[in-house]
């Protein structure tokens, strides 16, 4: 009985969002219905905060990738919060990584809101705080 807990609230864990996004501007999300909507250039206010979840490792690798293309489609800049992660591992870092080089080939800015004692010394190791434009 107690195993089968234990397995289920690692499955209930593992089905929760890697990110969470916070929007800068609700007003301008809501009267923008798609990217057709937008003018050539960038709106100024068209920024937003992806908030980085504790644990992102090969088994939310998938889920977060999608939700990472997701933001990707969505224009504006981006501000990311990974002040509350306590585990990553080499697949998360890479897909962050791919998906900040893909924000800064789309002429888009990237900030970095915190980043936690975890998240830097992993990112150190692989020698990728640089490259994610972190400090």
């Amino acid at each position: 009985m107690t195993i089968q807990n234990q397995k289920t609230k690692r499955q209930t864990a593992s089905k929760k969002k890697a990110t969470k996004t916070v929007n800068k501007n609700p007003k301008k999300e809501a009267s923008s219905s798609g990217k057709n909507s937008q003018s050539a250039g960038k709106p100024a206010d068209s920024s937003f905060t992806l908030e980085l979840e504790a644990v992102i490792t090969i088994s939310e690798a998938q889920r977060l990738y999608e939700e990472l293309q997701g933001h990707l489609d969505r224009g504006g800049d981006i501000c990311i919060n990974a002040g509350e992660v306590h585990m990553i591992d080499t697949a998360g870092l890479q897909l962050l990584l791919a998906f900040v080089l893909e924000v800064k080939n789309q002429n888009r800015s990237i900030s970095w809101q915190a980043v936690s004692p975890a998240f830097k010394e992993t990112a150190e190791l692989l020698g990728m705080m640089e490259l994610l434009g972190s400090s």
